[in-house]
């Protein structure tokens, strides 16, 4: 009787993960990466270049607002108490999120069911001032 040949594991498909540190220690600000390195926050740059101006101010200000109250707060709160509209590309809200996560504007306190209609009650997050 013959054994059956061991055979190698399959390369792991999509890009490589890099292990060394919590992505935003990995490179916390802006500049390009090193040759050779991916660019994880791409997208996260590109969404912020591309926002429209009055927009991403409109809503950082019903943002800063919200959060100076201490209470805490969805996304869908600024679209309720102060009638910001909606941005042309919903992932807009994630890069205006961030930035002001970033920054020490708000920190992320919990998980909850959306309010927005459109969300058929998928989880968001739930924010609070960080001051």
């Amino acid at each position: 009787m013959t054994t059956p040949e061991k055979r190698k594991p399959a390369p792991a498909k999509g890009r490589p993960r890099d292990t060394t540190a919590h992505r935003s220690e990995r490179r916390p600000d802006a500049s390009a990466p090193a040759d050779g390195q991916l660019d994880l926050f791409a997208g996260r740059d590109q969404a912020e270049e591309n926002t429209d101006q009055w927009w991403a101010d409109t809503a950082m200000t019903a943002l800063t607002t919200i959060a100076s109250t201490g209470v805490e707060f969805q996304c869908y709160d600024l679209v309720e108490q102060f009638g910001l509209t909606e941005p042309d590309i919903g992932k807009r809200w994630g890069a205006l999120f961030g930035k002001a996560a970033r920054t020490g504007v708000i920190v992320a306190v919990g998980v909850t069911r959306s309010r927005r209609p459109s969300a058929c009650g998928a989880l968001t997050r739930v924010w609070r001032g960080a001051a």
